[in-house]
């Protein structure tokens, strides 16, 4: 079930309570989570109570890793839309890669932000670019 308060969304999962006959529903985000660890270190996932993907629990996985000696986890996606394993370790090589070698993102916040700089700057050329091609056809119906 899913219910929508003053635009929060909260999905509810049935438990049993102790003394009580029919499950009460309570809120996801109560539900203690259990963080799974993979043979690969560094990736953990959790799975979702009520969500399958397939056969399965649809799993939520993230990287763990030390920069500049503080620890950092960060979050990559559900395994419904598409993350695995060996995904999630290619792209902690990847950063821990970038972290030795010192080019390069070195946090995946910081690769969203670069991501974003960059598509801003496309725009920004496109706009100029459209503008130039406007003007250049202007001036040759003129002519």
């Amino acid at each position: 079930m899913i219910y929508i308060i003053s635009g929060f969304c909260f999905s509810f999962v049935p438990l049993y309570v102790v003394g009580q006959s029919c499950p009460a529903p309570v809120p996801l985000f109560l539900v203690k989570c259990k963080w799974i660890k993979t043979k690969i270190f560094g990736i953990r996932y959790r799975e979702h109570p009520t969500r399958k993907h397939g056969m399965f629990k649809d799993k939520y996985f993230t990287i763990r890793y030390k920069l500049n000696g503080t620890d950092k986890e960060e979050a990559l996606g559900w395994a419904s839309n598409g993350w695995t394993e060996k995904k999630s370790a290619l792209k902690l090589a990847e950063l821990k890669e970038n972290q030795c070698v010192g080019t390069g993102e070195k946090t995946l916040a910081e690769k969203r932000k670069m991501a974003l700089e960059k598509k801003k700057r496309r725009s920004r050329a496109n706009k100029s670019g459209q503008r130039f091609y406007d003007i250049l056809l202007c001036t040759q119906k003129i002519h």
